[in-house]
């Protein structure tokens, strides 16, 4: 195999997993926010880490992330429309600004809903 085909190849592979991992985002926002409900355009809609402190990217970028950081970072945050984000931040939510599990996502249940599993990823 030259450089340049081991080099699409895994570009191809890259660009699979980013699909895949954006399609697990849209379900989460698919729920709508989980403050008022809005769930009528997913770009209305954001990932916000419930605590900050812990987060080690910004949510824009987890579908650059490896299978396994992607998911750890992805049961940090909570699906919320930009207006409650914005409260959030403004201190009108608090309660979503801790360690309140209850608020979160189960995002194993969720990828089994999705018929995806957790012990057979792999990329194509």
């Amino acid at each position: 195999m030259t450089s340049y085909s081991k080099y699409y190849s895994v570009r191809v592979g890259y660009k699979k997993d980013r699909a895949k991992k954006q399609e697990i985002i849209n379900a989460l926002k698919n729920k709508g926010c989980i403050i008022c409900g809005y769930n009528k355009c997913l770009p209305a809609l954001a990932m916000h880490h419930i605590k900050p402190s812990e987060k080690t990217i910004v949510a824009d970028k987890m579908k650059r992330l490896g299978w396994d950081k992607f998911y750890e970072e992805l049961k940090k945050c909570i699906v919320v429309c930009h207006n409650c984000h914005t409260e959030i931040h403004n201190g009108l939510h608090p309660e979503y600004l801790d360690d309140s599990g209850d608020k979160m996502y189960n995002i194993e249940e969720l990828s089994h809903n999705m018929e995806l599993s957790f012990m057979t990823r792999q990329s194509e």
